[in-house]
């Protein structure tokens, strides 16, 4: 899911690239800065990044800007470690 909502979020981008003028100011879309939502009108739900990493952050404890950058990109819960890491695979082996 994670590569399809950069995929479509990378397309936008460009279309409003396009378009874009200096008074418009920034129009990025990027989920960390928080102007992206996520959700479906015929399941009912919705969520942006900022939302799930506030919930998050509180639970572990840590700062809500961090953990934004760590739940988009590459990035891998590791459990053994309880530690957010770039490598898809624990050290015994398994994959995340």
């Amino acid at each position: 899911m994670y590569q399809n909502f950069v995929k479509v979020i990378d397309m936008v981008n460009i279309i409003i690239g396009q378009y874009e003028q200096p008074d418009m100011g920034d129009l990025l879309l990027l989920p960390t800065k928080g102007n992206v939502a996520f959700g479906t009108g015929k399941d009912c739900w919705g969520f942006s990044l900022t939302r799930f990493a506030t919930m998050i952050a509180d639970k572990f404890k840590v700062d809500k800007s961090k953990m934004m950058e760590k739940l988009w990109g590459d990035n891998y819960f590791n459990p053994e470690t309880k530690k957010f890491t770039t490598d898809d695979t624990t050290a015994s082996g398994k994959v995340l």
